[in-house]
């Protein structure tokens, strides 16, 4: 005889909504985290929210309410001691870890995409994205300011760094014998008249040789 498993009881849709309308309350708290390289100062181990704050040069009672609110959704572990420690989740953002998504984070929860789905109301109504609305000549980077330039671009290099890590795990593999081009790049998706493979397939072939020394 087998025992069912207890299921949580479901939240009220009330409750439901209440958390989806707060959602950008933990956005800007990962935010002000990746900004202020806590996940760095937690590398080594557990700290307490006032040597953390002693370090980022912040509030260490405000701080710890973030840290808190960080640990209710797993970056981080609130220890009984009341020091805080990463989680597997939280070791994302350190700067130093490979796939690091620090930079990502910082982008897509910082102050210039946030404020631009302030003006959702106004992209829904015209068609238009939002910086249309304060810079009608402009473009989706104009707007940005050095510090927000900066994190694109690291974002930019983080996706180019992590897809050319997939391309070359895949040339190997077809290299090896483990599997073949056409397999690993879309030989059965078109683009206009060709496949994929057959579009990037002179790129492939140089990057193969730079890789493995040897080629087709």
């Amino acid at each position: 005889m087998t025992t069912a498993t207890p299921q949580a009881p479901a939240l009220p849709p009330g409750i439901v909504l209440y958390q989806m309308a707060v959602g950008h309350y933990v956005s800007r708290a990962l935010h002000l985290a990746a900004k202020l390289g806590i996940a760095d100062l937690l590398a080594n181990g557990a700290r307490s929210a006032g040597e953390v704050a002693q370090a980022t040069g912040t509030h260490a009672a405000s701080l710890r309410r973030v840290l808190r609110l960080l640990a209710s959704v797993g970056v981080f572990d609130e220890q009984e001691s009341g020091s805080f420690a990463l989680t597997p989740l939280g070791e994302a953002l350190r700067s130093d870890v490979p796939f690091s998504s620090r930079a990502s984070v910082m982008l897509f929860a910082g102050v210039g995409i946030q404020d631009s789905w302030k003006e959702l109301e106004y992209c829904v109504r015209t068609g238009q994205p939002a910086f249309r609305k304060t810079s009608p000549d402009g473009d989706a980077f104009s707007h940005m300011d050095p510090e927000q330039a900066k994190v694109f671009d690291a974002e930019v290099r983080r996706r180019w760094r992590s897809l050319a890590l997939i391309v070359k795990a895949k040339l190997v593999a077809v290299d090896d014998g483990i599997s073949t081009a056409e397999r690993e790049f879309l030989a059965d998706t078109m683009v206009g008249d060709f496949t994929v493979y057959q579009r990037i397939r002179p790129e492939l072939e140089r990057a193969r040789q730079a890789i493995t020394g040897r080629s087709a």
